[in-house]
């Protein structure tokens, strides 16, 4: 018997599965949210500020952000079942697609994020 049986090795995956996609919850939440408040402002009777930039950050990030909770799910349905199979079957092209697309949609999103709240500081701030 190994040192780490198939039940130890679903129970770290679910753990560090869980903390992403925690994470990408929260993102998507922001994005939503900050879209919503675009949205709302463009409805609104006020003057614009100028919140195409914002829609275009908010609405990139929740697609980033999207992307990446569809390949946490991805994840969390064929990892433990090759592992409760212990079947290793080599997809290295797939694999990495899969794992570049949910880096780029996580790190992405969360970018996309941190520009806009960095933009709408600067925008609006009392130096400006």
């Amino acid at each position: 018997m190994s040192a780490f049986d198939a039940k130890t090795k679903l129970e770290a995956l679910y753990e560090h599965l869980e903390a992403l996609t925690a994470w990408t919850r929260r993102l998507i939440a922001g994005h939503v949210a900050g879209l919503g408040s675009c949205l709302f402002v463009l409805k609104s009777d006020v003057s614009r500020y100028n919140v195409g930039v914002f829609i275009w950050l908010f609405g990139v990030g929740l697609l980033l952000a999207g992307t990446s909770f569809l390949v946490l799910t991805i994840l969390k349905v064929e990892v433990p079942q090759a592992i409760i199979a212990q079947v290793h079957r080599p997809r290295p092209i797939r694999s990495a697609i899969i794992a570049w697309l949910g880096h780029i949609g996580m790190w992405g999103s969360a970018a996309c994020f941190v520009i806009a709240l960095a933009v709408f500081m600067y925008r609006f701030s009392s130096g400006s």
